[in-house]
């Protein structure tokens, strides 16, 4: 059995949480100070889901029916924690985030029709978006692991455990990118032209990376990313950045595993918002 369909078959077993914060928290001002800025960041990127799901149907408009399954239980599990976050931000008595409206772009339209005019240009592409979204995964993964131990260090021992059984469910998700991926690669490099081919993907991604939840061009959310990474870990995301070269290697082997491209990322970040925190 190849590793993607393992991962889909654990994917299909994850049931959804119906989340009570009043029976889970048990000082909501001290969720707020610990974790309340955060939580909001990642209560946002789950609720634009439906947007990210959107786009990869515009660019692959011929997914196979493992693809399209994997599609449809992401919609659901990814919804239901943002559902969740929202509840404990209405709780701690923090604005919840309101679904976005899905927008139409030209250029994902675009791609979709590249995608649609061979089997290759649907594979090349298929390879990048689940590498985007393997990155990204792994970067919600590292989050909810970490507020686990945060709340869990704070005495919130039931919600600790809520955000562990979402750091689990993420890393389901991203052991299907991740094998998906790779798995693509691989039939890229099997095929005439393929040396060259396989190099498309991680050669795309590593210079298209943008941080999960987050476009470059924001004013606002690279603050907000800088002040997650600087909630999870007190390096500046240097670990974090680490795992995602490797990350990247794994599934596409042409990438150096040790490719600075996630520090150059967050470092550029980091630079943007300490200018426009000392500008306000």
């Amino acid at each position: 059995m190849l590793a993607s369909e393992t991962a889909l078959h654990r994917i299909r077993d994850i049931e959804i949480i119906d989340v009570r914060p009043a029976d889970l928290i048990r000082d909501p001002g001290v969720v707020r100070d610990v974790l309340g800025r955060a939580m909001q960041y990642s209560a946002t990127i789950e609720t634009e889901v439906p947007i990210s799901g959107d786009v990869a149907e515009r660019i692959l408009p011929n997914m196979d029916e493992q693809l399209e399954e994997f599609f449809d239980y992401w919609y659901l599990q990814e919804a239901a924690h943002g559902e969740g976050q929202n509840r404990v931000l209405d709780h701690i008595e923090l604005e919840p985030i309101e679904s976005p409206e899905t927008k139409s772009h030209g250029f994902h339209r675009a791609l979709g029709k590249v995608a649609a005019s061979s089997e290759t240009a649907h594979m090349v592409l298929e390879s990048l978006i689940m590498g985007h979204m393997a990155l990204g995964e792994k970067e919600t993964v590292v989050a909810y692991t970490a507020y686990a131990r945060i709340l869990a260090e704070a005495g919130e021992i039931d919600l600790a455990r809520l955000f562990g059984a979402y750091a689990r469910h993420e890393r389901d998700h991203l052991g299907f990118q991740s094998a998906r991926g790779h798995e693509t690669y691989l039939r890229l490099g099997a095929m005439a032209g393929g040396k060259f081919l396989s190099r498309i993907p991680g050669r795309a991604l590593i210079h298209s990376y943008s941080p999960v939840g987050l476009n470059p061009r924001d004013e606002e959310r690279p603050q907000h990313f800088v002040h997650l990474l600087d909630v999870l870990a007190d390096d500046g995301g240097e670990k974090l950045a680490d795992q995602l070269g490797e990350l990247a290697h794994e599934m596409f082997p042409n990438i150096p595993p040790d490719h600075p491209f996630a520090h150059k990322m967050y470092l550029d970040l980091r630079s943007r918002a300490n200018a426009a925190q000392a500008a306000a």
